[in-house]
Order: structure tokens, then sequence, then C-alpha cells
């Protein structure tokens, strides 16, 4: 068999799990519930997708073990289906091609960086002078590293994205193309003649094991690092401000917005569309929900939202308007309250 290739059994072993129907059936690849053919495996994860499930043509699907009463096909019975589902995907899904190492001829790379021989430089990259490229770094096309720069072990750096001067890149990062590392972060004093610009003098760190998704934006901080610390997660348009920290392992996702000298602490939650104003500080274990704005610190972990909830356009305008007259609402029952006391 081929490396795309697996037996249910042999996958059941990979994810801790148990083989339902035939063990020995070999399948190639994974797609979803409604797309999978008969050599694909999937998974179902329970809720709105049970009608998918009992009409699923897939070779096997991956499922809890109350929901194997409705699979008309063979499972892999797992305890956390989506968990096993993913690590199914890394062995079946479509596989990066590898890149042999070398540096493109279109290239420029300065005679005074530092490049590893098993890295692989892409077609019109730039490396400053003072760079350092660590081994089996692979920098796409068009990407640019300014002077030292420092890119550690087996990352990579996918076309198009931007690493300022002196920003540590640490080992097993992938950044996704349009990301821009280490640009000036937002700092301005107003003067007499108009708005005068604070150097940044800071760069950015980031830790290990880090994905940041595309066209997202890290600032350098202005005396001291911003800071992406080890495994966390930034999906694609988020903006991390000037001097920002973000504790090991918290994920932030799509056009969230971290204001400058903010602190966020181990394994938090941002969800979509958050806004958090600077200089505040989220303690661990925080997960916020989307749409929310965040205005103070947050000390004590929890789940915590703001946004109001949609409502049909008719029902909207009526509670638009009766948000301004709740002042006078409460005004009036305390006066009923007086009255009624009396």
């Amino acid at each position: 068999m081929s490396q795309q290739e697996w037996t249910l059994q042999a996958l059941a072993e990979q994810v801790g799990g148990r083989v339902e129907g035939d063990a020995g059936k070999v399948v190639r690849g994974v797609a979803s519930l409604r797309t999978a053919g008969e050599e694909m495996v999937t998974f179902y994860q329970g809720g709105s997708y049970r009608k998918l499930l009992a009409n699923t043509a897939a070779g096997a699907v991956i499922l809890a073990a109350e929901d194997l009463d409705d699979c008309p096909v063979a499972a892999i019975v797992a305890e956390e289906p989506r968990k096993a589902f993913a690590r199914v995907a890394q062995l079946l899904g479509r596989q990066r091609p590898q890149v042999q190492p070398g540096v493109d001829r279109t290239a420029s790379v300065s005679d005074q960086a530092e490049v590893d021989p098993s890295a692989r430089i892409g077609p019109y990259v730039v490396v400053e002078e003072g760079a350092w490229i660590g081994p089996e770094v692979e920098l796409g096309a068009g990407s640019f590293i300014g002077s030292g720069a420092r890119i550690e072990a087996a990352s990579v750096i996918s076309p198009q994205v931007h690493i300022g001067w002196d920003c540590r890149i640490g080992k097993r990062a992938y950044l996704h193309p349009g990301v821009i590392i280490g640009a000036d972060g937002f700092g301005f004093n107003r003067g007499d003649q108009g708005w005068e610009k604070i150097p940044q003098l800071g760069a950015v760190t980031i830790d290990d094991d880090v994905e940041i998704g595309a066209n997202t934006t890290v600032d350098r901080g202005t005396l001291e690092d911003t800071v992406i610390g080890a495994g966390v997660k930034l999906d694609a348009q988020v903006h991390i401000g000037h001097n920002s920290q973000i504790g090991a392992r918290t994920i932030i996702a799509g056009c969230a917005g971290v204001a400058g000298s903010v602190v966020i602490g181990e394994d938090c939650v941002i969800a979509g569309a958050c806004a958090l104003t600077d200089h505040i500080e989220i303690c661990a274990g925080v997960t916020v929900m989307g749409m929310t704005g965040v205005t103070n610190s947050i000390k004590e972990p929890g789940i915590y939202a703001s946004a109001p909830p949609m409502q049909a356009l008719r029902q909207w305008r009526k509670s638009a308007v009766r948000i301004t007259q709740l002042d006078d609402m409460a005004k009036r029952l305390q006066s009923l309250e007086r009255q009624n006391s009396e």
C-alpha cells in the first residue's frame, strides 16, 4: 500500500478507537459527510448533520458510540470524533509538496545573512543582512526577511509574508500568505504641527508551534517586544497591536482586533470580530464570545459576551427605540416605587 492507503483497523489504532464493520477495508482520503465516497473517511459530531449521516456514501464514519445506530456504513468509534478525525486527516489528507533545499536564482540573499543548507529560499525572496534562517525552513515566493530577523527550524513562511527587522519566529511556525510581522506599532503624540510619530524600537517574538492565518498583522513593540506565546493560533485577518502579549495555547478567530499593550493569558479563546481595548489584562482560561467589545480587564476565568443577538429588522427597530427610553423608564419606575412605599 502507498502512504495514502490505510485500513480502518490501522486508523482505529492510531486514534484509540474501535472498528464497527469491515476492519480490513482500505480507505485513501477524507471528505465531508455530503461528499465522501466509498474510499473516503468522514466524521459525525452530532447535531443537525444527522440526516447527512443517514445518507452518507462514505467508506467509514468516525463517530461516538451513541450515534452508531444511525450510521449506514462502517464506523470508527472514538470518544472524541472531531479530534480523531483531525488525526486521520493528517494521515490521509493531501500532503504539502516536498520542496528541495536551496536558493532560487531570483532570490536576493545578503552575503551577511546566514542560511542553513537544508533551508529552501523560493523565487524573489529577499533576505537582508544579519538574518538567520534555520534548518529546514521554507521561505515562499516573494517573502521578505528583514535585517537581524531569525527564523528557527522547520518553520514555513508562505508567499508574500513580511518579517521585519530583528523579529524572531520560533520552531515549526506556519505563517500563511500575506502575514505581516513587525510593522510599526500605532504610536503617535499630538504636536504643534499635528501628529508626531513615536519610534517603534521593539520587535516581535513568536514562540514555537505558532500558526498565523492569512493577512494577519502583528505590530512591533515600542520599546519591548510584542510577544506571541507557544502554540498560539491566530486566524486570518487578526490584528495584534504593539506591546501586546498573547499567552501560550490561546486561539484568536478571524477579524478580531487586539489593541496595544494588552496581556492575554494562557489557554484563552477569543472568538471572531472581538475588539479588545488597549492596556487591559485577560486572565488565563477565558473565552470571549464573538463580536464582544472588551473594555475592561477580565480577572476570573469563564465565558464572557456582550454582542446583542440578531433580530428581525422590525423587532430590532423597536428594541433600539426602547434602549433610548431606558433612562426615562427607570426614573418612572423609581417614582412609582416611592409612591407605593408611601
